[in-house]
């Protein structure tokens, strides 16, 4: 699979939703532990934070410029060769 450039260095609305998220899930695993005494387990906590970061990123639409480019064409080989 070809990769095509990227036009800016800036991440995508996925990307930014999806940490956003993620660090808000654990942020509340902190809070579970420090205030809470550890009411849920860590592999639940854990288990949380992954779902949040996949749900985000899947239910996150592209804006129009994140759209993913058109696929890349290989360029054809000179007869002859």
């Amino acid at each position: 699979m070809s990769l095509g450039n990227q036009p800016t260095n800036k991440p995508t609305r996925k990307v930014i939703s999806s940490t956003t998220w993620g660090a808000v899930a654990a942020i509340l695993a902190w809070v579970d532990d420090a205030f809470f005494s550890n009411f849920v387990p860590g592999y639940i906590e854990a288990a949380i934070i992954v779902l949040a970061i996949a749900a985000a990123g899947y239910f996150t639409r592209n804006a129009s410029p994140d759209a993913p480019p058109a696929p890349l064409v290989a360029p054809e080989a000179e007869v002859g060769d």
